[in-house]
């Protein structure tokens, strides 16, 4: 499942990415590296070039989830095995 999504959403939003940002690097800044404001004002690929952040949270927000994955497995790797179901969940009265 991890090679589909790299190979259908995520590698294609890399190079969607990095092409708007070759362009936006291309036609809003000069040669020296100045920025061009009036540049900016005709850049056609100013709702591609938000896409960026959008992809950069949705990273964010995967990241988090696998630490938070990566810890629960810790967790439950470190608990004791029992040696015998009987007796391995006790309920207390009180």
């Amino acid at each position: 499942m991890l090679y589909w999504i790299y190979s259908f959403v995520v590698a294609p939003s890399v190079h969607s990415v990095q092409s708007v940002y070759q362009k936006y690097h291309a036609e809003v800044f000069d040669e020296n590296g100045k920025y061009l404001s009036e540049n900016w004002e005709d850049f056609e690929e100013k709702a591609d070039l938000c896409g960026i952040d959008i992809l950069c949270l949705w990273w964010a927000t995967m990241l988090k989830e696998m630490r938070k994955n990566e810890r629960l497995w810790r967790n439950v790797k470190s608990l004791e095995a029992t040696k015998s179901w009987f007796g391995a969940a006790t309920t207390s009265t009180g």
